[in-house]
């Protein structure tokens, strides 16, 4: 599946900055990742409703298909890794908001802001605690490119988004 395809919604997301740290971008009509330059460090968070696929479904690839605008405050060839939300941390609230605080949605310093933390440290940066560290997929945005990338899963991703079927 992609998200936008054949009116696609299942998808929560947000992202947020090390430098607004209390700063809920859940409604924002587009997704950071990486580093920025400027900004600090951001984290993106993304989940899929897959619950309309059979149980019984085999899954032998993916992809994810994201739209690079070549923002220019971002670091040159941006690396990113995408991670497995650690169990402590998957129930996170994509929110509502765009530059904002809000109540109970995530944010850099908090899971649910205001109330419950990140269960390693601010920003999702502890591995095991935070993330499962092991890589499921990876891609680096050139810097100068703008318009589609596709994000291959590697083996580990492709098992991971089998283990989410059944």
């Amino acid at each position: 599946f992609q998200q936008g395809v054949s009116g696609y919604t299942g998808c929560a997301d947000n992202w947020f900055f090390s430098s607004s740290p209390d700063f809920n971008e859940g409604a924002h009509s587009a997704l950071s990742m990486g580093r920025e330059d400027g900004f600090g460090f951001s984290r993106t968070l993304m989940r899929w409703d897959l619950s309309s696929i059979s149980a019984s479904a085999v899954c032998t690839a993916a992809s994810l298909q994201l739209y690079d605008t070549n923002y220019s405050g971002r670091a040159a060839n941006n690396p990113i890794n995408i991670y497995q939300p650690s169990v402590a941390n998957a129930d996170w609230v994509a929110g509502t908001a765009v530059d904002a605080t809000q109540v109970g949605s995530s944010c850099w310093d908090f899971k649910a802001y205001n109330t419950v933390l990140w269960a390693g440290s601010f920003g999702l940066s502890t591995p095991t605690t935070d993330y499962i560290n092991t890589s499921l997929a990876s891609y680096t945005f050139i810097d100068g490119t703008s318009g589609f990338a596709t994000i291959n899963f590697n083996a580990s991703g492709v098992a991971y988004l089998q283990s989410l079927l059944g």
